[in-house]
């Protein structure tokens, strides 16, 4: 029998460092608003700098989610 394994993934703030910790089958834009590749700003940094990045599961992603589903 296979068991799959997860790992912790701690990941930081390419601007304050302020660090999150989640499993390897969460999904980090949660907590974190994505940059580029294995680049990730808080969300109050996000906000500080202006990125027009936001997290998964704002209103602006759920309306966009329930369009796509109805297609």
């Amino acid at each position: 029998m296979d068991r799959l394994h997860a790992t912790v993934v701690k990941t930081f703030c390419l601007r304050c460092r302020k660090s999150v910790e989640t499993m390897s089958t969460d999904d980090i834009e949660t907590h974190m608003v994505f940059i580029a590749h294995n680049l990730y700003y808080c969300p109050q940094c996000a906000d500080a700098t202006g990125h027009p990045g936001k997290l998964r599961g704002q209103v602006g992603d759920r309306v966009k989610k329930q369009t796509t589903l109805g297609e």
